[in-house]
């Protein structure tokens, strides 16, 4: 390979999840999944989703109101976590297609 170009990763990893875009968790979260390594290896993508609490299943569903429960009840919640119990407390869908955008044009190239 010609010095200067690098070569791209051969494995594209995408995730959906609940969590807004711009949530710095992503890459905790990444990191927690993958070795270092191993995401030198991969080109990583996170597509928003959203919350079916009709969909899941019953115990998922009950671990859930027992997260929301604990979370309201801390004092001295930070903004995080405010936020994060008015998004979790019903269902939502945050899913978009633009997300899928630059999954596609990597693939493209």
């Amino acid at each position: 390979m010609p010095s200067g170009l690098q070569r791209r990763p051969e494995r594209i990893v995408f995730c959906v999840g609940a969590s807004p875009i711009d949530n710095p968790e992503i890459e905790t979260a990444l990191k927690k999944n993958f070795r270092e390594s191993e995401l030198k290896k991969l080109k990583t993508f996170y597509c928003p989703g959203g919350l079916n609490y009709e969909k899941m299943s019953a115990p998922s569903k009950l671990m859930m109101k027992i997260f929301v429960k604990t979370l309201k009840a801390k004092k001295d919640k930070t903004e995080d976590e405010q936020f994060m119990v008015k998004m979790i407390s019903s269902s939502y869908d945050i899913s978009d297609q633009k997300y899928i955008e630059p999954i596609l044009q990597y693939l493209k190239k």
